[in-house]
C-alpha cells in the first residue's frame, strides 16, 4: 500500500466523500500500449489535474471493469501502479480513494504529464529530457515512467528530470521510474535532482566582474539550454530564447555591459 494518507470522512458527523464522476470510455486495443497503463494514466491524469480531488472515493472494481470494458485483473494493475506513487489509498472495507498527498494548495503548480517513454517495438530508442525552474511559492511533480513491454527487446532508454529551485519557499518532486518486462536491454535509466543553484557557480562568475543577478541569470539559462537546444526548429529555439531572456527585463542593462 502507498504511502499516502487519507483523511477517514466516513465515520459518524462526517460529510461522506464524494464519488468520483469518471467518463464512460473504452480502452483502446489498438496501437499496442498496454490497457493497464491506458487506464492508470487516464486516471492520474485526471487526479493531478484536479479534477478528482483529495478524498474523493473512486468506482469500485465492479464500475471500473463496465466503464473501460476490460477485466479486473487489468484495473487491479492500474490502480496498484497509483498506490505505489502514493496517488490513491485503500481502505478495506469502505474503498479506494484520491490521497491527500495530492490535496492543492494556493501555491501555483505546474505538473508534467508527457512524461512516459513506452517501448513496445525491438531495438527502440527513447531519450526524454524535463527540467523546470521554480519561483516564489511554486510546485512542481514530475512523475516519468520508462515502460519496457516483453517484445521490446534491445531498448535503449534514458529518462531525466531536474529542477532548479530560486526561492527558499518553492518546491519541486522529481520522481522517474521503471517498469520493465524484457532483460534483454541495451540500457534503460533514469536520473533526477532537485536543489538551489550553486552558490559557487555564483561566486565563480561575480570573480571575473559579473553582477550577481546576472551570474544567477547565466545560470538558470545555462541550465535550461540542453532542453531548448533539442527543439529541431533553429526559429522556435531563438524565440523560447527569448521568452527565457524576459523573465529578468531588470538585469538586460547589466547583462549588455557585462558582455
Amino acid at each position: 500500500m502507498g504511502d499516502g494518507k487519507y483523511s477517514d470522512a466516513t465515520g459518524a458527523g462526517h460529510t461522506p466523500p464524494r464519488v468520483a464522476s469518471l467518463p464512460r470510455r473504452r480502452a483502446s486495443r489498438k496501437g499496442g500500449i498496454p490497457l493497464y497503463y491506458q487506464i492508470m494514466r487516464d486516471l492520474k491524469e485526471q487526479i493531478v489535474s484536479g479534477k478528482l480531488g483529495p478524498g474523493d472515493r473512486l468506482p469500485s472494481e465492479a464500475e471500473f471493469t463496465r466503464r473501460f470494458q476490460v477485466s479486473r485483473v487489468v484495473i487491479r494493475q492500474a490502480l496498484r501502479i497509483l498506490d505505489e506513487q502514493a496517488l490513491i489509498v485503500r481502505v478495506k472495507g469502505k474503498g479506494t480513494f484520491v490521497s491527500d498527498a495530492v490535496r492543492e494548495d494556493a501555491a501555483p503548480r505546474i505538473s508534467g504529464s508527457l512524461e512516459d517513454l513506452i517501448h513496445i517495438g525491438a531495438d527502440t530508442t527513447g531519450d526524454l529530457l524535463s527540467k523546470g525552474v521554480f519561483i516564489d511559492r511554486a510546485r512542481g511533480y514530475y512523475k516519468g515512467m520508462i515502460v519496457i513491454e516483453r517484445s521490446a527487446k534491445g531498448t535503449d532508454s534514458f529518462l531525466g528530470e531536474f529542477a532548479m529551485l530560486l526561492a527558499k519557499q518553492a518546491r519541486s518532486v522529481t520522481i522517474p521510474s521503471l517498469e520493465i518486462d524484457q532483460p534483454d536491454v541495451r540500457r534503460a535509466a533514469h536520473s533526477s535532482s532537485v536543489g538551489p543553484i550553486d552558490e559557487d557557480e555564483i561566486f565563480y562568475l561575480m570573480s571575473r566582474g559579473i553582477p550577481r543577478e546576472v551570474a544567477r541569470k547565466f545560470i538558470v539559462l545555462g541550465f535550461l539550454e540542453p532542453v531548448v537546444a533539442r527543439i529541431p526548429l533553429g526559429a522556435a529555439q531563438d524565440r523560447l530564447r527569448q521568452l527565457l531572456e524576459q523573465k529578468w527585463p531588470q538585469t538586460a542593462a547589466p547583462i549588455q555591459q557585462a558582455a
